[in-house]
């Protein structure tokens, strides 16, 4: 199939053919879609782009991995959810992390 025909597809039909056939280029068509839209929730909390990018990436990795064993019936909501859960563990991580590096600083003094 060819990727005229594919992008014509819907989110539901995209995940299907995916869950199915195992192939990346239905993913693609989502990543596609949908990366401006990951992109900007990741920007707007982390507020760097190079942070940004990066879970983005991640995002669509867990995606993919998730798409293969669940049912959605709502992919943009879920997408969004996906994201935000990620974005906020990510966050919650890296203020422990500064936590942390701030109480050995304190105890090295």
């Amino acid at each position: 199939m060819d990727n005229v025909q594919i992008s014509h597809f819907t989110d539901q039909e995209l995940i299907t053919h995916y869950q199915s056939s195992g192939d990346n280029q239905y993913v693609g068509v989502i990543y596609k879609r949908y990366i401006s839209l990951v992109y900007g929730l990741c920007y707007k909390y982390f507020n760097n782009h190079h942070d940004a990018e990066d879970a983005s990436i991640s995002i669509f990795c867990i995606v993919m991995e998730k798409l293969k064993e669940n049912t959605i019936t709502y992919f943009k909501s879920w997408l969004y959810i996906v994201s935000k859960n990620y974005i906020l563990s990510c966050l919650r991580k890296n203020k422990s992390n500064q936590l942390r590096s701030l109480y050995a600083s304190l105890l090295d003094k």
